[in-house]
């Protein structure tokens, strides 16, 4: 699949989107850590600034909100809005129940844990219905792509794959300039990644799909380091190591300029940790001290984090039976540590 090109990827992404869903096993590929960084709705949760409130008081108040939308006229022009608004006050009921749901969870209480599980099913399908209904109604609509990735989003929470993903690829065709396309792009490699742990093929769809995300650059693109950090996954599932050691490289290098993105650091550490075995798969034991002092993030003058990472490296060579280069790290750590003023 190394013909398909970026330009294609809109193709492709309509065909995949008739596929059918791929059971995934545990095939042996490398993957990143759980905690590691960031799905492509997490820079941009759906809303619910009345997330505190409970399901009931909010009931209460969707009860007026749903008969003035009944007895709206189709042309009214605030109608778009109401179903809106129903939309993410469905949202917050959503949000409220699952709380109370978790609680339940932790007080041991199947009765009450599954009333409220169905609450959040059935306040997730409406907010699905509002949603749909202005993407269908009103295509004009000046927030058309916002409401595509919050529905979207629903879909993913209620496990929906295929209409979640028919959502970003409307978001893809009808809002082209809209600053979530890198998110909805984002999404599809997520999907291809994952599939291709039972179908290496995906590898190279997984890869077009993050490449687009990474087209649109920080900060205005908060999920443009996640994507650089899923590409090293896959260029290192493809045996491209020292691809996949420069994508964990600019991993490391937008945790350093834009800190203040969220998960930023996290992935920068994610990184440093995750370019490791890589490195002892495809570097020279002899320039470790180098390449890692560069990806390290210590400050002038101290080489603390980079010695970690050097140990962390021989410790590697020796899991692996490369007791030579093991031998060579070692050895290099163990004068570095000697005359280093920040070496524990």
């Amino acid at each position: 699949m190394r013909a398909a090109t970026s330009g294609s990827l809109l193709t492709i992404l309509a065909l995949a989107l008739q596929a059918c869903s791929v059971e995934v096993g545990s095939l042996g590929a490398p993957t990143p850590a759980a905690s590691a960084g960031a799905s492509a709705l997490e820079s941009t949760p759906a809303p619910n600034a009345k997330s505190a409130i409970s399901p009931a008081v909010l009931a209460t108040e969707l009860a007026g909100l749903e008969e003035r939308f009944a007895s709206m006229p189709k042309d009214a022009p605030e109608r778009p809005a109401l179903a809106r608004q129903l939309a993410e006050q469905y949202v917050d009921v959503e949000t409220a129940a699952l709380r109370e749901e978790m609680q339940a969870v932790a007080l041991r209480d199947p009765g009450k844990e599954a009333e409220l599980r169905a609450a959040v099913g059935r306040a997730r399908s409406a907010a699905e219905k509002y949603y749909r209904l202005i993407v269908d109604e009103y295509p004009s609509y000046a927030e058309l792509d916002k409401v595509l990735y919050y529905l979207a989003y629903e879909y993913e929470q209620a496990k929906d794959s295929p209409n979640a993903r028919k959502s970003y690829y409307e978001l893809i065709q009808k809002r082209p300039d809209s600053k979530y396309i890198p998110n909805a792009y984002l999404a599809f490699g997520e999907m291809f990644f994952e599939e291709a742990g039972a179908d290496p093929s995906k590898w190279d769809l997984a890869r077009l799909a993050y490449a687009k995300v990474i087209a649109y650059p920080p900060p205005k693109n908060e999920v443009y380091g996640y994507a650089w950090y899923k590409l090293a996954y896959v260029e290192w599932n493809a045996g491209d190591l020292p691809k996949a050691l420069a994508a964990f490289k600019k991993t490391i290098d937008f945790g350093a300029a834009f800190a203040e993105l969220p998960n930023a650091a996290k992935l920068a550490e994610s990184a440093r940790r995750d370019i490791i075995p890589v490195y002892a798969l495809a570097g020279d034991p002899h320039a470790a001290y180098g390449f890692f002092r560069a990806v390290s993030g210590d400050p002038p003058g101290e080489d603390k984090r980079t010695l970690q990472m050097m140990s962390a490296l021989a410790q590697s060579y020796t899991d692996t039976g490369h007791a030579s280069e093991a031998s060579v790290v070692s050895g290099e750590l163990g004068a570095r540590k000697a005359t280093s003023s920040s070496a524990p």
